[in-house]
């Protein structure tokens, strides 16, 4: 399935133990964006359904995307070839900025 998710909004982000799932919206179309948090769950992957409210939780990373990144528009997603790095390109407060999420070992780590 080839979907085109530039210019999409971000509206939510939810956060389970193994997922962040971005919640976003382009016109005539809601769609949700899911960032493995390690462990075995590793990749950015694309879908329709939220996270279940009996798997959200609540911690400091949700709490610092959902300030960073909701209402934020997509300019676009890149991938490294040669890393497992990932790059969020978005616009917010009239900036274009980019935070890029990778993996070392099993881990999550993010730069903004």
């Amino acid at each position: 399935m080839q979907f085109d998710i530039e210019g999409a909004q971000i509206q939510k982000i939810y956060s389970s133990s193994r997922f962040i799932n971005f919640v976003c919206r382009k016109p005539g179309k809601t769609f949700s964006l899911y960032l493995g948090r390690g462990n075995h769950y590793e990749g950015l992957w694309l879908g329709e359904l939220k996270i279940n409210p009996s798997l959200r939780l609540q911690d400091q990373f949700l709490q610092y995307l959902r300030k960073y990144l909701v209402s934020a528009q997509i300019l676009s997603i890149e991938l490294d070839p040669r890393d497992r790095i990932l790059s969020l390109n978005y616009f917010k407060y009239g900036n274009v900025n980019t935070m890029s999420f990778f993996y070392k070992g099993r881990e999550l780590y993010f730069s903004n």
